[in-house]
């Protein structure tokens, strides 16, 4: 079975890597990759072999829409339906990964607009997968967002918990994230760690003028995997608020379990149907950050070993690749 994947792992996202390594692993031979958007207009002769490949996964395709003003535009709508095209006619079979319902921070008609293009583009596609189950039943394939490699094994974490010093943001820096309405109701009695890479120097100018003479500190910066073990350890739980009229999951929540870090959350579908259905118990939810010290407050029974334990049932290796070798043979049933 010959895969086509987008986009090409770079580096910057764990995620893309991941799931490559996952599927290479399923399918027992190394991916192919997308050409960019440039050699599929310049060089069609070579770029557009009809029917090449088995199957096209495809990812974040959506952003293609957002400019770097963070905003719908016309050039990003053509490269969206010519990517479309090419999938199309190079492939047997189209799969859309969705990871977000629009791109991050958007003006809300743009974001709105967006929304219904990706929607639409969608529906071009032979199957439309998500990380969450509660798409389920919207004719979503569930496939379990991956763990981080940690290198943490919970049959060998020591019992005696590591002295913890603070509550942990990490992750870009972002606006859709809400990290301001979290700064703007955190209760001083407990320290507050954001660290992470930022694009948005101005958001980042608005959180610390914010912050300033509270017990909050910052690290912005793109964090070393050396380093993130260490800052995920002195963690007492990662805080997360993002905003659930543009996201499915959050890799921030994942980059935590997989470390075995506790998460204190606004309620968002995926995270709501991850503590009714699934029984999470390393997750604490809050419907408005009025919520946030009270929830705070609530002694947490779950240990990083049980974390670690319940993290690995869901959403491990075996659960990734047993969800992908369902999705690759109802998808070849299907194959002329």
């Amino acid at each position: 079975m010959k895969i086509l994947f987008y986009p090409e792992p770079d580096g910057a996202n764990e995620y893309t890597s991941n799931m490559v390594e996952h599927i290479e692993t399923v399918v027992g031979k190394p991916l192919c990759y997308a050409p960019n958007i440039k050699d599929i207009v310049l060089r069609p002769h070579k770029t557009l072999c009809y029917k090449k490949y088995d199957i096209a996964v495809i990812n974040w395709l959506e952003n293609n829409l957002r400019s770097e003003g963070k905003k719908l535009f016309l050039f990003g709508i053509v490269k969206f339906l010519v990517y479309i095209l090419f999938f199309k006619l190079a492939a047997r079979k189209t799969v859309y990964v969705r990871h977000n319902i629009c791109p991050h921070d958007m003006p809300r008609l743009q974001a709105r607009l967006t929304r219904k293009i990706v929607d639409f583009g969608e529906l071009l596609f032979d199957r439309k997968v998500a990380h969450s189950g509660h798409l389920e039943n919207q004719d979503y394939f569930y496939i379990p967002h991956p763990l981080y490699e940690t290198g943490i094994d919970a049959q060998r974490v020591d019992s005696a918990e590591p002295q913890q010093s603070y509550y942990l943001m990490f992750g870009r820096v972002e606006r859709y994230k809400q990290i301001h309405s979290i700064i703007e109701n955190w209760p001083d009695r407990e320290k507050l760690l954001i660290a992470g890479p930022a694009s948005d120097h101005d958001y980042v100018s608005e959180l610390i003028a914010e912050a300033e003479g509270r017990n909050i500190d910052f690290d912005i910066r793109f964090i070393p995997d050396e380093e993130i073990a260490a800052i995920m350890s002195a963690a007492k739980a990662t805080i997360l608020s993002h905003d659930n009229e543009e996201m499915i999951v959050s890799g921030s929540f994942f980059h935590a379990i997989s470390y075995g870090v506790p998460v204190i959350a606004s309620e968002q579908a995926f995270l709501n149907w991850l503590k009714r259905d699934k029984d999470f118990s390393g997750l604490e939810l809050f419907s408005s950050v009025g919520e946030l010290d009270a929830v705070i407050n609530k002694p947490r029974v779950s240990t990083k070993n049980t974390i670690l334990s319940e993290s690995a049932a869901l959403f491990g290796k075996q659960q990734v690749q047993t969800n992908l070798r369902q999705l690759f043979k109802e998808l070849q049933a299907d194959l002329p």
